[in-house]
């Protein structure tokens, strides 16, 4: 697995990109209004819904070892990235 992979074919197709572009918004509205459900739960399995949709319904990965280690990878990586800019956010709003 490579960096190229990664940010390539991994992330391609339109519904993916859809998703993840919904899952970003979904993301910086939570930020904003302080939701943590939305940042936490809905934001990373609407992204992830992508990559099963080109999985399941588009057979677009080479194995399903690929899907199977990256995603868990993928939404442990989402969820230690929001933590750090909740906390972050919460310093500043404390200075």
């Amino acid at each position: 697995m490579d960096l190229k992979y990664f940010l390539g074919e991994f992330h391609s197709g339109n519904v993916n990109r859809i998703t993840h572009a919904i899952g970003f918004g979904l993301l910086i509205y939570g930020l904003i209004k302080r939701d943590w459900l939305l940042d936490f739960v809905i934001s990373p399995l609407f992204m992830e819904s992508g990559h099963f949709y080109n999985h399941f319904v588009l057979n677009k990965y080479k194995s399903k070892g690929e899907l199977i280690r990256l995603i868990p990878i993928q939404i442990l990586g989402w969820l230690l990235s929001i933590g750090f800019i909740a906390v972050i956010l919460r310093l500043f709003k404390k200075i």
